[in-house]
């Protein structure tokens, strides 16, 4: 796969959870698009959040994918907010760490797959423990 497909892979994985997406999977869609470009598509919670320290905001991050020139960026924000979440991630996925929530993709398989679309699972299953989403 070229780095175009990549991102296509990994932004499809990305796409059901946003509000109005037709996924075919009830209640995955909780989240809107706060960035969409041929290089970027990154998605969040809106809404009136009280976030650790205590800081208020009306947007939380949750996912997103990038084109960088010499590989496809995932961001997952979820293991900013709960650190320990980082401990289940797939090794496969860790390795391509980056920083605590960057992961760099240079090929895509059913493995790494798989590792993203469970991270992004488990990060949904965190903003709702915390109130941020509610599932449809």
């Amino acid at each position: 796969m070229d780095l175009d497909q990549i991102y296509e892979a990994c932004k499809a994985l990305i796409v059901p959870y946003v509000r109005g997406a037709t996924s075919g999977e009830a209640g995955r869609a909780v989240f809107d698009v706060t960035k969409e470009t041929p290089s970027d598509y990154y998605i969040a919670s809106k809404g009136n959040f009280e976030v650790p320290p205590g800081r208020k905001t009306k947007e939380i991050g949750f996912a997103g994918v990038a084109k960088r020139k010499d590989s496809i960026a995932f961001h997952f924000v979820p293991v900013y907010m709960d650190p320990p979440l980082g401990e289940k991630l797939s090794p496969v996925l860790m390795k391509r760490s980056s920083g605590k929530g960057c992961f760099q993709f240079k090929t895509w398989d059913e493995e790494l797959a798989a590792a993203v679309a469970d991270a992004l699972e488990k990060g949904l299953d965190c903003y709702e423990e915390r109130g941020w989403v509610a599932r449809g």
